[in-house]
């Protein structure tokens, strides 16, 4: 089983990596940050809807969004599309196996479960501030990275 997890997890790290460096801290926090709203939410969860792969990509990617400004509405819808609408298990599992109207029925239904849970997460970090992650944070009770500059 390692053998089989080694590479995917390396590849998730990589893709986390990647994305943490490419996309610039300040574009990540206007789009997935508090105050980027119900736009931000959808946003999160088309990415999450599209996002190909298994827990080791997604999990890292949702680690470097999150030490790149991404609220934890955003982190929470992203991962349930990614859990629940999942456009690839949509194309390739559900319906050549179970038929159109039932994958149909299926990504209907589950459309509305990411916002609600973005929603739904951004009202308990209100309610819980210490669960609110801020740039450069790795959990919700965690220090800030502080990186100190070259004299």
């Amino acid at each position: 089983m390692i053998v089989a997890v080694i590479p995917q997890l390396t590849l998730g790290i990589l893709i986390a990596a990647f994305a943490q460096v490419a996309v610039p801290r300040d574009k990540v926090g206007r789009l997935l940050g508090e105050q980027s709203g119900l736009r931000g939410l959808a946003l999160a969860s088309v990415f999450g809807a599209v996002m190909p792969g298994g827990p080791f990509a997604s999990f890292p990617l949702v680690y470097a969004l999150a030490r790149s400004g991404a609220d934890m509405g955003c982190l929470m819808a992203f991962l349930i599309a990614w859990a629940t609408i999942s456009v690839n298990r949509l194309l390739v599992w559900e319906i050549p196996f179970m038929g159109f109207e039932f994958g149909l029925l299926r990504f209907v239904s589950s459309l509305p479960l990411p916002l609600i849970a973005g929603l739904s997460a951004r009202a308990v970090c209100r309610t819980w501030p210490g669960l609110r992650l801020q740039p450069g944070e790795t959990a919700p009770d965690a220090a800030p990275v502080r990186r100190e500059k070259a004299r």
